[in-house]
């Protein structure tokens, strides 16, 4: 890939959202758009942007990642971020490229961005 990356990173969890970033920011592959703690906003960021790849919380205040997905009519590539296991059967269902549990580990986050990226090129090639 030539070009970086434009990503979003959304997590109502100051200290996680700082991580992300910091994570977002290093990667040689990626550039980091904007960072929301708001479920609302991030989906306004998502439309106005239109990144290639977002970072997404599930659990939210307003409403959480899964239905700001469903309220987008065309979405980037998803890596999903949480602290629970329990909704990775519902995150497959929306096509989210990788699931991440919290705390993040650097290399898990590698992997995670490397399949998006894959993802990205095998969608380019059709």
């Amino acid at each position: 890939m030539e070009n970086k990356l434009t990503c979003l990173a959304i997590d109502d969890d100051a200290t996680s959202l700082m991580l992300v970033s910091k994570l977002i920011e290093k990667h040689d592959s990626l550039s980091l758009l904007a960072s929301y703690k708001d479920s609302i906003e991030a989906a306004a960021g998502v439309v106005l942007h239109k990144p290639d790849i977002i970072f997404l919380d599930v659990e939210m205040p307003e409403f959480t990642g899964l239905e700001m997905l469903e309220s987008l009519v065309k979405h980037p590539k998803v890596i999903m971020i949480t602290s629970k296991a329990d909704y990775k059967q519902e995150a497959s269902n929306q096509n989210v490229v990788e699931f991440l549990l919290k705390p993040l580990d650097k290399e898990r986050f590698n992997d995670a961005v490397q399949k998006a990226i894959d993802a990205i090129e095998q969608d380019m090639a059709v």
